[in-house]
């Protein structure tokens, strides 16, 4: 299948953040040749990689572009990114931070690149870690309801790229319409130890690449002697248009900002009709 059938592709930028009030540069995404490409949606996930008393972490991310040819010019462009909520003595819960994907509307050509810079509201004793990126295609992606839903899902620790599983579309499948990515800690909680990356799907089947998106939440660093997780975990669908083939197979890898010492419970839903 050529690439230019697929109509959503991501792209991501995971790492951490600066401990100063103020902007500090995550880096640049290159979008691919080709396009031109219509960028619908940004988003960024912050959360604390120690959580100190009476320190808020978050603030927004400001996009801007080095090569200049995003029509219309995107300044400004400051979108938040959330908050965790200062907390008071020696003990704190993990935080969540749930994802928001902010409607865009933008006109990128090949090759264009997009600068995030990730700022803190307030001096941070211990740097965060960040999570930045853009949802963008040939043009703009309505979401439609599915005919099947399908997932798969496995653990893991590791601050590298890790095989989640793989999922084999019905023979009856035209079009993947929307994709959930779901992390919540399944092991023992550890002080310090955030939850936070992005899911990278490929297939030997289609050409869907550059396909990496986020958790529906990513999840804060607790505090001494951890004992809260946050309550629940909302699932948040990102709408796609992607044309596939009947019985192709998707594969599945997750990739984790940090490595954890109990697992995490990675999981990933796709919609399809």
């Amino acid at each position: 299948m050529d690439r230019v059938a697929s109509n959503t592709h991501g792209q991501v930028l995971a790492g951490v953040g600066g401990t100063p009030a103020g902007e500090t540069s995550l880096g640049i995404i290159t979008l691919p040749a080709g396009g031109p490409w219509t960028i619908s949606g940004a988003f960024a996930q912050c959360v604390p990689a120690t959580c100190t008393p009476a320190e808020i972490a978050g603030g927004h991310v400001r996009i801007a572009s080095p090569s200049g040819d995003i029509a219309p010019n995107p300044a400004p462009l400051k979108i938040p990114s959330g908050y965790a909520p200062s907390q008071l003595g020696a003990t704190a819960p993990t935080q969540a931070c749930p994802l928001s994907i902010y409607p865009l509307d933008l006109i990128a050509a090949g090759k264009s690149t997009l600068e995030f810079f990730g700022t803190n509201d307030v001096a941070l004793t211990v740097a965060p870690q960040w999570l930045v990126g853009i949802i963008y295609g040939l043009e703009m992606v309505d979401q439609k309801p599915a005919h099947w839903y399908d997932q798969v899902r496995a653990n893991n620790i590791g601050a590298a790229a890790a095989a989640i599983g793989t999922i084999t579309l019905s023979e009856g499948a035209t079009e993947i319409v929307s994709i959930t990515c779901i992390i919540a800690q399944s092991g023992v909680l550890t002080a310090a130890e955030e939850l936070i990356g992005y899911i990278s799907l490929s297939s030997d089947d289609l050409k869907i690449q550059p396909l990496q998106l986020p958790f529906s939440s990513a999840i804060g660093a607790g505090l001494g002697v951890t004992v809260g997780n946050p309550a629940y975990i909302a699932p948040v669908p990102i709408a796609c248009s992607i044309p596939v083939q009947g019985g192709a197979r998707i594969d599945v890898v997750c990739d984790l900002n940090t490595a954890i010492t109990g697992a995490a419970s990675c999981k990933v839903i796709i919609g399809y009709r």
